[in-house]
């Protein structure tokens, strides 16, 4: 009976809810609460993500792949070009590039008809992609030496390392990332928009997770990707909007 008529209460009276708002420089970072907020333990609530903003800055462009050696002498004599770690298109890669090497017939296109990038490179031209922190991967090329002519990547090429992005929130549980129960409060696809525009994702209608405690003092939040490691944004403001209530 008594159970009976807490849930008639329940159901009678204004139900709890508070909105949070976030924003970081980066990926992992805490949310903390001077004053706890205190949850009823007889009562169940849910998190819900409204929204979440940055702008796309995910490099695909670092230190450990910057690097394009080439040769315009059939192979005698080799440089190599260094760009500036970023966010790249496979235009931008081109333009680059292309005045570096000082020839206009040097061109790197992604040919949508077979699914691949191609290299077409000038008379005399050869690029060497068996040296380390090279960028062939992104490209979709093997480990090897192309030479003057039209080349075809052998791989799809992998603009991007990070193809979805995760929020990971230490404050729900009830999601699962194949059939492994985890705490990702939300999950969307991150090409989204193009590299370097602002990237905003609404959740329409939110998603809710049930929550995992009653005294909160502090949300640890995680944007990791796919495979579990934390996505850099270079610095980029990161915000997002949170709906804690009742259920």
């Amino acid at each position: 009976m008594e159970d009976l008529l807490k849930k008639l209460i329940n159901l009678n009276t204004t139900k709890f809810s508070r909105t949070i708002t976030a924003s970081s420089l980066k990926s992992d970072f805490r949310i903390n609460f001077p004053v706890p907020i205190t949850l009823d333990k007889e009562l169940n609530y849910e998190l819900g993500m409204m929204w979440f903003s940055t702008y796309n800055s995910i490099y695909n462009i670092t230190k450990e792949n910057n690097t394009f050696r080439y040769s315009k002498d059939n192979g005698k004599t080799f440089k190599e070009i260094t760009l500036i770690p970023g966010a790249y298109e496979i235009k931008d890669i081109n333009l680059k590039l292309q005045p570096l090497l000082g020839d206009k017939n040097f061109h790197i296109v992604a040919n949508a008809n077979i699914n691949r990038v191609v290299i077409t490179l000038p008379e005399n031209f050869q690029v060497d992609f068996t040296q380390e922190n090279n960028f062939h991967k992104l490209l979709g090329f093997e480990k090897k030496v192309y030479k003057t002519g039209v080349n075809i990547g052998e791989n799809i090429g992998k603009i991007s390392k990070v193809l979805s992005i995760n929020i990971e929130c230490d404050l729900v549980n009830g999601n699962y990332t194949n059939g492994q129960l985890d705490n990702i409060l939300y999950s969307f696809p991150a090409n989204t928009v193009p590299l370097g525009v602002n990237m905003i994702e609404r959740m329409n209608p939110p998603k809710y997770l049930p929550v995992s405690r009653k005294m909160i003092d502090s949300i640890h939040i995680r944007i990791i990707d796919q495979d579990g490691d934390l996505i850099s944004f270079n610095g980029e403001e990161i915000n997002m909007w949170l709906d804690l209530k009742q259920v």
